[in-house]
């Protein structure tokens, strides 16, 4: 996320890059540096944190856990 946003900075002194340009400079498609780009006019910096996920409840219980251990 970080990368994205660097190449997308307008300062940059080799201006603006294109979205498909830095798709292919990161490795993921044009529509992650789209979405990257709007989170980042929404939260600022807080873009390139990780969101949590949901808690999720554990596969196994202790009885399981034990018998395949």
């Amino acid at each position: 996320r970080a990368r994205i946003l660097l190449l997308a900075d307008a300062a940059h002194p080799d201006g603006q890059r294109p979205d498909r340009y830095i798709a292919a400079a990161v490795g993921v498609c044009e529509r992650s540096v789209a979405r990257v780009r709007h989170r980042f006019l929404a939260d600022g910096l807080a873009a390139t944190d990780r969101r949590p996920l949901p808690p999720r409840p554990p596969k196994l219980d202790g009885a399981a856990e034990a018998r395949l251990v």
